[in-house]
């Protein structure tokens, strides 16, 4: 997306700024790149922190994150494109601090209390990280396959995969995750 000339005068123009600006700034395409990945990752995690204020229990979260990436669908779009881009070398040192969250994605420590919380007991970190997993995985999955134009096209007719019954099933999959992680005696803390 950020590779070509002709983006990045998009970018300058959108950012009213000129090209030269931009390089000056950044000083190659890469930096570009993971500041903006770095960016969204604090926008998501911070986004999810107010979201997870509202929250009773990890049933809430789950629902309203899942709402966030539907309202949010362009940015999810880009973001993902962002991330199967290949040829972008290593992120520099002090993005990849931000980056490398012990929890996993954005917001992944607020999926943790709330884990906790509804187990109602302490988790050691294979079964927080497989909840979060599990949990987040099931949101990201089924709010990118809903963001996609030619997939909802698709799917349109059929009734067991309307925007509600998927959003009904993930909510049973996060039920199904938090009594998976209740019945397993490796992941208690």
């Amino acid at each position: 997306i950020f590779y070509h000339n002709d983006n990045q005068k998009k970018i300058a123009e959108e950012s009213n700024v000129n090209l030269a600006a931009i390089n000056y700034h950044f000083e190659s395409k890469d930096n570009l790149y993971w500041e903006i990945i770095r960016a969204t990752f604090i926008k998501v995690d911070q986004d999810i922190a107010e979201l997870s204020k509202k929250s009773k229990d990890i049933y809430e979260l789950t629902e309203l994150v899942f709402d966030y990436f539907i309202k949010e669908k362009m940015a999810l779009k880009n973001t993902m494109k962002m991330l199967m881009m290949d040829g972008v070398s290593m992120p520099p040192s002090e993005i990849q601090n931000t980056l490398d969250n012990p929890m996993g994605p954005p917001g992944g420590s607020y999926f943790a209390a709330h884990i906790e919380k509804s187990v109602n007991f302490k988790l050691n970190r294979e079964g927080i990280l497989w909840g979060i997993k599990s949990i987040f995985g099931s949101v990201m999955h089924w709010t990118v396959m809903m963001a996609s134009d030619h997939i909802c096209a698709n799917i349109s007719s059929d009734e067991l995969m309307s925007p509600e019954q998927i959003k009904k099933d993930v909510m049973s999959m996060t039920k199904a995750s938090i009594q998976f992680i209740k019945n397993n005696p490796d992941f208690r803390g």
